[in-house]
């Protein structure tokens, strides 16, 4: 009888320390108006930029203490999740026949979202750079006119006050998603396939719930 009552009061005691390792607070983070996102190329006559006007970014990790910085959240390698919606029509270059033109060349229509999902980081203290931060290689698969590709974004994040900036680039073809560069001035003035998507983002937590060891919310 003795025997039973301290096999329950240990199962007891194992339940309790797996239910209490196995709360987390997932940190959720978004975008603050600061943030700017834009591509860069060049055409025949002269370089342009679009910058997206509009997006939808959302960065989740997981935090066994409370109020943990974000950095140290992404060293410890506890991000799960960074999605990116890009709305096409929400790129503006400032010139009207540009931007029809590259809307028509994204599909805009079909596929009104350009997106990115990570599959998987590396992150390490910067040694490149005097001010220091976290350089950080993500990993995942972006999608433009529904054509998917899996790719390499590399930024330098940094902890400030106001939350978590990144800043980065990506170099990339448009030809490599199924995209024909667009022609203006019946092909007087021809973009070339190569540009470069910029990124310099501050992301803040917007709120904070329990999850379970799966990433699930109970």
């Amino acid at each position: 009888m003795r025997l039973g009552k301290l096999a329950q009061g240990a199962a007891m005691a194992v339940l309790l320390t797996a239910s209490g390792a196995a709360a987390a607070e997932t940190v959720r983070l978004t975008p603050q108006p600061s943030s700017k996102l834009w591509l860069t190329g060049d055409s025949t006559l002269h370089p342009y930029a679009s910058t997206a006007t509009a997006m939808d970014l959302v960065l989740e990790a997981s935090s066994e203490k409370p109020n943990a910085q974000i950095s140290k959240l992404i060293l410890d390698r506890k991000v799960s999740k960074l999605e990116l919606t890009i709305p096409v029509k929400g790129l503006k270059s400032g010139e009207k026949g540009l931007d029809k033109n590259m809307y028509a060349a994204l599909k805009a229509d079909k596929n009104p979202d350009i997106l990115f999902r990570m599959s998987g980081y590396e992150a390490s203290v910067s040694t490149a750079s005097a001010q220091g931060g976290i350089a950080v290689r993500v990993k995942g698969t972006l999608t433009i006119t529904g054509t998917s590709r899996d790719v390499e974004l590399e930024a330098l994040a940094k902890e400030t006050p106001e939350g978590i900036h990144l800043a980065g680039g990506k170099a990339l073809n448009m030809s490599d998603f199924g995209v024909k560069p667009p022609k203006l001035f019946f092909g007087a003035l021809k973009v070339k396939d190569a540009v470069v998507i910029h990124y310099d983002l501050l992301l803040a937590a917007v709120g904070r719930g329990k999850t379970d060891n799966k990433g699930e919310k109970p």
